[in-house]
């Protein structure tokens, strides 16, 4: 049973590392420290990969922040959110997977050091059914 995020909707899946680093979603932006914020999308596709059961009640989203960067997450790249909630996914015959979108939101008033940030940590949620 599976329920990840991948950069990439085909087998073998890529999954991302949410919690290792090793393999983080990421997004990039210049700061120049003059103010307002940077909105930055990641750099990769993100995919919502569901294999071997059947999901309901999906929810989606980031913890453990780094300050002066809020990382939304959207299921259209439109409506940007803390969380989501994707429809529910059945891959009892076969792998299912939906694109979502990320993008961080960067404090540009020189309290976000120069540097790479990668996602925190993501935290899906969701009912799964064997039947």
């Amino acid at each position: 049973m599976s329920l990840q995020l991948a950069s990439n909707n085909t087998t073998p899946y890529a999954y991302y590392s949410l919690d290792t680093g090793s393999t983080p979603i990421k997004c990039k932006a210049i700061l120049d420290g003059s103010g307002g914020t940077v909105t930055a999308t990641s750099e990769q596709p993100v995919y919502l990969v569901a294999t071997d059961w059947r999901y309901s009640g999906i929810s989606i989203g980031f913890i453990n922040e780094q300050t002066g960067i809020d990382w939304q997450i959207s299921t259209d790249g439109v409506s940007y959110g803390e969380t989501i909630t994707p429809a529910d996914m059945d891959a009892l015959t076969a792998d299912q997977t939906v694109q979502i979108y990320v993008r961080a939101i960067f404090d540009n008033d020189g309290s976000v050091d120069t540097g790479l940030y990668t996602a925190p940590d993501a935290q899906i949620t969701a009912v799964e059914n064997p039947e």
